[in-house]
C-alpha cells in the first residue's frame, strides 16, 4: 500500500468510508513506467536532459496532489545492464522505494544474471513484487514475488496482478528451476476471479509481455479495467472492446523513465469515466526529491569508477580502426557477433554492421574494461531475432557486399556487415547490388547484386550450403532491424517474423569476455575477398 496519504484523502475516507451512488465521482490517477533499464540518473534524449528516478518521485508527488486518490507503477524491466550486475539492484529499488512505487512487476532483463541475483535485488524493494504467470520452484522466491495484490486508495479496492513474456527463456537466462505458464489468457481468468471476489473495485493487469499480447489478453478475457504495458519501449494508448462487451483501456509508457505516463479518470460506482491519458516529460520542470538525489549520488560516483573494472582480457590487440572494420572481416567484429549467438542459442546468425563498432581505435591486448566496451558499442543498441529466408540472408549479403567500392546506389562503407555462423566469399569483378533510395525506403532495386557466392551456415561444427527456402534465426542491432544503413530488406520483414529481444548489444559481449577469457580472436576466412581491393 501506498505509505503516504494526502490530507483530502483521508478526509474523504472519515467523512464517507464506503463508496455510493449518490457520492460524486473520485478523480484518480494511475502513474506508470516501463523499462527503466537501471536508468537512476537523467540522461540526454533529443538534446535535453531528460529521466531519472528522483525527477520520476518529484513529478509523481506533485501529481497526486490534484487527485483525490493516485497509485505509481512498473511494467518490469527495472534491473538491467551491468549498473545492475555491480549494484545488485539496490539503487534502483531503494529509490523507487522512495518515489513511491505502489507495485512492479518484473521484466525478462532482471534475470539476464540469473533468478538468485534478482532474488538478492528484492531485498531491497517493500513495495510488491507482482506476477502471476512465472512458474518458481525456489521457496524464496516464490515469497518475494507474490501473483497479485489489492491496494486501498481513496476507499476504491485495487486488485492488481502482473504477467511476464511467454518468451523469457528466449531472451534471457533466468537459470533452471524457473518458468513461464504461456496460457496468459487463462493465468489472467484465475487472477480476475481471486482479486474480483476479494472485492476489488478495479483490476489492473501489470504486463511485461508486448502491445502485441497485450491486444490478445484484452480482445479475449474480461474482467481487466487496465493494462499497463511494457517490454516494447513505445508509447502506447487504446481502448479495446472484449467479450461480453467488457472494455479494456490499454497504455504503454515508453522506455528508460523519459516521460511519466498518467491515466486519470473519475470513478464512482458506475465505474471509470472521464478518461484522460497523457505522458508528461521528465526534464528539468518535473521538480526536485532531495532524499533520493542524496540515495543514488554515491552509486553513480562509485559507477564512473566501475567503468574502469576488467571485465575480461585479450591476448592480442582488437583493431576497431574503421578501415578494418568497414571493409573486411575483423577479429572484433568476430568477437562481437560470437558473443551474440552464444547468448541466443537458438541463433544460426549474427550480424553487425561496421558503422555500429565505434571507437575507431586500437584496443591493446590485456585486460579490457566496462569503459572500453561502451566506447566500443556506445548506441545502446537492441538486438533483433530476425526469421529470414535464405534467400532473404543471400540479399542481405549483396547489401553488405555492396558497400566495397564506390559504385552509384551503393549503401554506406558502414552498412559493410561482420558475421558469425556463416561465411561466404565475395567477388568484386561482379555486379554489385544497388538501388534508389528516399532516405531509409527503396524506390527501386536497379541491380539485387551477384558478388556474393559460397554461402555455407554453421551448424553442429559442420558447415552446410545455405538453402533458399530454408529459414534462419538472424541476429541483427536495431538500427539494420528498422532499415537503417540500406537495409530496407530487413525493416520490410513482417512482424511475425522479427522480434526486439530487448537485449542491449554489449551485455552478451560482457558475458562471453567473462566466462571466454582470455580471449584471442583472429580472421578465420568468414568473409573472403577476391579479385579486387575492397577500399574505394
Amino acid at each position: 500500500m501506498r505509505r503516504h496519504l494526502l490530507p483530502l484523502v483521508a478526509l474523504l475516507l472519515l467523512i464517507s468510508p464506503a463508496i455510493g451512488a449518490a457520492e460524486p465521482p473520485l478523480r484518480i490517477a494511475i502513474m506508470t513506467t516501463s523499462d527503466l533499464q537501471s536508468q537512476v540518473e537523467p540522461f540526454e534524449s533529443d538534446g535535453a536532459m531528460v529521466g531519472g528516478i528522483e525527477r520520476i518521485g518529484a513529478l509523481a508527488r506533485n501529481v497526486s496532489l490534484d487527485f483525490d486518490g493516485a497509485l505509481l507503477f512498473s511494467t518490469g524491466d527495472d534491473l538491467m545492464g551491468n549498473f545492475y550486475r555491480v549494484f545488485q539492484g539496490e539503487p534502483e529499488f531503494a529509490g523507487m522505494e522512495l518515489a513511491g512505487y505502489d507495485a512492479v512487476c518484473p521484466g525478462n532483463h532482471e534475470f539476464d544474471y540469473g533468478w538468485p541475483l534478482y532474488l538478492n535485488a528484492t531485498a531491497y524493494a517493500s513495495f510488491p513484487i507482482l506476477c502471476a504467470n512465472l512458474e518458481i520452484e525456489d521457496e524464496q522466491l516464490r515469497k518475494a514475488i507474490e501473483p497479485r495484490i489489492i491496494l486501498d486508495m481513496a476507499g476504491v479496492k485495487v486488485g492488481v496482478f502482473g504477467l511476464m513474456t511467454p518468451e523469457l527463456s528466449l531472451l534471457t537466462n533466468a537459470g533452471e528451476g524457473i518458468s513461464v505458464n504461456g496460457d496468459f489468457e487463462c493465468v489472467a481468468r484465475e487472477e480476475i476471479a481471486h482479486l474480483r471476489d476479494e472485492g476489488a473495485d478495479l483490476v489492473i493487469a501489470l504486463s511485461h509481455m508486448g502491445t502485441a499480447v497485450d491486444l490478445q489478453l484484452a480482445r479475449n478475457v474480461s474482467g481487466i479495467d487496465l493494462i499497463l504495458g511494457g517490454h516494447d519501449h513505445i508509447y502506447f494508448n487504446s481502448t479495446v472492446d472484449g467479450p461480453d462487451g467488457w472494455r479494456t483501456i490499454l497504455v504503454q509508457d515508453g522506455m528508460r523513465g523519459a516521460r511519466l505516463g498518467i491515466l486519470s479518470f473519475n470513478f464512482s460506482g458506475n465505474g471509470m469515466d472521464d478518461i484522460h491519458w497523457e505522458t508528461m516529460p521528465l526534464n528539468e520542470s518535473a521538480g526536485a526529491f532531495p532524499e533520493i538525489k542524496d540515495l543514488l549520488e554515491p552509486f553513480v560516483d562509485r559507477y564512473d569508477k566501475e567503468l574502469e573494472a576488467e571485465v575480461g582480457s585479450t591476448n592480442v590487440d582488437l583493431d576497431a580502426r574503421e578501415p578494418m572494420v568497414r571493409d573486411r572481416e575483423a577479429p572484433i567484429g568476430d568477437l562481437i557477433t560470437d558473443a551474440w549467438l552464444a547468448w541466443f542459442e537458438d541463433a544460426d546468425i549474427a550480424a553487425i554492421n561496421g558503422g555500429g563498432i565505434r571507437c575507431d581505435c586500437i584496443l591493446p591486448k590485456g585486460p579490457l574494461s566496462i569503459r572500453d566496451l561502451s566506447n566500443l558499442l556506445p548506441y545502446r543498441g537492441y538486438i533483433y531475432a530476425l526469421n529470414m529466408t535464405g534467400e532473404e540472408v543471400e540479399q542481405m549479403l549483396e547489401i553488405s557486399a555492396s558497400a566495397l567500392g564506390t559504385a552509384e546506389g551503393k549503401v554506406p562503407n558502414g552498412a559493410f556487415l561482420q558475421v558469425s555462423g556463416i561465411k561466404f566469399t565475395i567477388d568484386l569483378s561482379c555486379e554489385p547490388y544497388s538501388a534508389v533510395y528516399n532516405g531509409s525506403e527503396v524506390v527501386e532495386v536497379i541491380n539485387p547484386g551477384s558478388r556474393v557466392s559460397g554461402i555455407q551456415i554453421a551448424a553442429n561444427d559442420t558447415w552446410t550450403s545455405l538453402e533458399p527456402e530454408g529459414e534462419y534465426m538472424v541476429l541483427v542491432n536495431d538500427w539494420l532491424a528498422k532499415g537503417g544503413d540500406g537495409y530496407a530488406l530487413l525493416s520490410d520483414i513482417p512482424d511475425e517474423r522479427r522480434r526486439d529481444t530487448t537485449v542491449l548489444d554489449i551485455d552478451p559481449v560482457i558475458a562471453y569476455l567473462k566466462e571466454m577469457s582470455p580471449v584471442e580472436p583472429v580472421a578465420e576466412g568468414r568473409i573472403v575477398i577476391i579479385n579486387g581491393t575492397s577500399t574505394g
